[in-house]
């Protein structure tokens, strides 16, 4: 099946997920690491001056930390996501998106790629009764947009860079409310060491722990607002 994005097209395949008792059906792309070469060939061939770390199609797949993350929302359940609104930043394909949605909450969707909202509106489709808002944001950047402050701020495997944890950090002391908790959940990546350095060294409340998946650890981080 071929998915026409807003720059190029992607072959894709679909993939059925199961979360708890929750079932969806995901349109994702087939072969990543061949769009992302197909994507430069494109580009080179455009003589396109794009950031290509932008426009690369990473969103394109249900990775493991959003797995994890998604059967973490899952144990918590209704009675903490119930009514409350929750971002999930860097969000792909969304699938703890469509969790929180599960159990009633305001959910947010945000990713920089241009064809993200593409593939959501098609996942929405495929899997009617999810209500999720999209908004293109860049976390990494501040914004004079106002989208205010939410209860749940949710994340999985987007520490690539260095510099991407003070950004993480400075977002969530824009955008986490104060009774609010953020979910980071990394697989054991370079920098999720430091996103708990630099998050408790600005005030926040900051708890680890390891989760197990297919014999392979990653790491959970909670960050709330300290008590005053």
């Amino acid at each position: 099946m071929i998915f026409q994005g807003r720059r190029m097209e992607y072959e894709t395949n679909q993939t059925e997920i199961t979360i708890g008792s929750l079932r969806l059906c995901f349109t994702q792309i087939h072969n990543v690491e061949a769009a992302i070469d197909a994507m430069f060939r494109e580009l080179e061939a455009r003589g396109s001056g794009e950031l290509l770390e932008d426009l690369c199609p990473y969103f394109g797949s249900v990775w493991p930390s959003a797995r994890v993350l998604s059967q973490w929302v899952w144990s918590k359940g209704d009675a903490a996501f119930r009514g409350k609104s929750v971002m999930e930043v860097g969000c792909g394909l969304a699938l703890p998106s469509f969790v929180v949605s599960h159990f009633g909450a305001r959910s947010v969707a945000t990713d920089l790629h241009p064809d993200v909202p593409g593939f959501l509106r098609t996942n929405l489709e495929q899997n009617p009764g999810f209500s999720i808002e999209f908004k293109t944001l860049d976390w990494r950047r501040p914004t004079e947009e106002a989208i205010g402050t939410f209860d749940w701020v949710l994340a999985s495997d987007v520490l690539y860079e260095k510099y991407q944890a003070a950004s993480l950090v400075d977002f969530l002391k824009r955008h986490l409310a104060l009774e609010g908790e953020a979910i980071l959940v990394d697989p054991n990546r370079a920098y999720w060491e430091r996103l708990v350095v630099l998050a408790r060294h600005a005030g926040f409340y900051v708890e680890v722990q390891d989760c197990l998946d297919q014999d392979k650890v990653f790491r959970l981080v909670s960050i709330r607002h300290s008590p005053s």
